[in-house]
């Protein structure tokens, strides 16, 4: 999940760089640049748009790699970035506001023991790329809101659990140096987990 969230942050960095220097074609270069920067997987955004200081990404869609049973990994209705030029570039990359609307993670096992996912190969980087990488730059992230956050596991044999969403979960001044607060995150998805797992078992969970 760290691994995950860490994907989110740079690739709305990336889709934003790439939305404002090739605005022509900006859906389409936007997407290219993702897929090969998450290891072919197939990814498309439907539209683009910016208005200063805000840039919008409607309907992002990130596909599972070959070979998966379910085919997306990745979704999300809408994203606002709220970040200037200069504050992107600066020695410190700084985001005032990030907003994730209607979102939805696949985790899908490719083995029984549970051990190995799709993320696993879709943020997976090559030695090749690990030696190109230079020093970590700082960056800060005043606000992260994430809105509608629905959440579903499939097996190594196909089946699919999708869980209940949760309404809002909203972030402070998130940075390299801080941490990102993983934790609570996590936390909500095992609640979200539990509360099925009981379902199942015909027992009311507590709130």
């Amino acid at each position: 999940m760290k691994k995950f969230i860490f994907f989110l942050i740079f690739l709305f960095i990336l889709v934003f760089i790439a939305g404002i220097l090739t605005w022509s074609n900006r859906t389409g270069i936007a997407a290219h640049y993702l897929s090969k920067a998450l290891n072919g997987v197939p990814v498309s955004i439907e539209k683009i748009e910016y208005d200063k200081p805000i840039l919008t990404v409607d309907d992002l869609h990130i596909g599972n790699p070959k070979g998966f049973k379910t085919k997306t990994a990745f979704k999300s209705d809408t994203i606002k970035v709220d970040a200037t030029w200069g504050e992107i570039r600066g020695d410190v990359m700084t985001i005032e506001e990030i907003e994730i609307s209607d979102v939805l993670v696949g985790l899908e096992y490719y083995n029984a023991a549970k051990t190995k996912t799709n993320w696993d190969y879709i943020l997976k980087s090559s030695d090749k790329e690990k030696k190109k990488k230079g020093p970590e730059k700082n960056y800060l992230i005043k606000k992260l809101t994430l809105k509608n956050l629905q959440f579903q596991t499939t097996d190594h044999q196909g089946k699919t659990t999708s869980y209940p969403s949760i309404d809002r979960m909203e972030f402070h001044n998130i940075s390299n140096k801080s941490g990102f607060p993983i934790e609570e995150i996590e936390k909500a998805i095992l609640n979200l987990m539990l509360k099925k797992a009981l379902q199942e078992y015909g027992i009311k969970a507590l709130e």
